[in-house]
């Protein structure tokens, strides 16, 4: 109570419990706690290792996303189990601690990327999100459920509500996976993970590479092959040249 009363003293209560609630933190809250020393040093060597990531959707100001703040996802929507499936499996390969709180920055970043507008920011869904689970709206109607099977490292599935944007959503996904991977020092040298897409008309999952030869529906078709390596390097280039 007393710890409450002195941010109510402060003009920070709000802040802190935006803090608490939403693991946002404020740029006068990390002020006030990191007192006023290298404040931008610090946030930029945050970003850069994507510990925290800017996010401003429902606030007047800046504000920052921890994701190592956020509470555990005890139990995922129902609405799962009739969206399309992608696995990201890492069970042959080593991922760094603090991979899925990462991969959530990124996926924060394109959503809210500062380039869009704050009106155009607002007309996104809240996003949901969790240490081990989030829903984040990439654009209206492009809806992904990012899961982290049973807090491990070695498994994340991508839910997708709606098949027509699962090329998009897997390109997006696919190249900020493989691009983490190659960010994160001591993830360099792992192979890629093996990737599952789900046969919409069998419920089974097929490996990625199968499922490209036969163009399988909604995840492939031939336009989204042929352009889908440069959508890649573009995709790389807008989020991670500035890490």
């Amino acid at each position: 109570r007393e710890f409450r009363k002195k941010f109510e003293n402060l003009g920070l209560l709000e802040d802190l419990n935006t803090l608490q609630t939403k693991a946002v933190a404020t740029r006068d809250f990390l002020e006030y706690i990191w007192e006023k020393e290298e404040i931008d040093f610090l946030i930029d060597v945050m970003k850069h290792t994507l510990l925290l990531s800017e996010f401003e959707r429902d606030l007047d100001e800046r504000g920052y996303l921890i994701p190592n703040l956020l509470p555990l996802c005890k139990r995922t929507p129902d609405t799962l189990t009739s969206a399309l499936r992608c696995v990201f499996n890492f069970s042959s390969a080593f991922v760094s601690p603090g991979f899925f709180p990462r991969l959530m920055c990124l996926c924060i970043n394109y959503a809210y990327a500062p380039s869009k507008t704050r009106n155009a920011k607002l007309l996104l869904k809240e996003p949901k999100l969790f240490k081990n689970f989030c829903s984040i709206e990439f654009e209206p109607g492009c809806l992904v459920h990012l899961r982290e099977k049973n807090g491990s490292l070695q498994e994340i599935t991508m839910f997708v509500g709606d098949k027509k944007f699962a090329r998009k959503c897997l390109m997006i996904l696919h190249s900020i996976v493989i691009n983490l991977c190659n960010h994160l020092p001591s993830s360099r040298s792992i192979n890629s993970p093996s990737i599952l897409l789900e046969d919409e008309s069998t419920g089974n999952l097929i490996n990625h590479d199968e499922a490209k030869k036969i163009s399988l529906e909604p995840w492939f078709d031939q336009d989204y092959i042929a352009v889908r390596k440069g959508s890649r390097n573009r995709i790389s280039k807008r989020f991670l040249d500035g890490i």
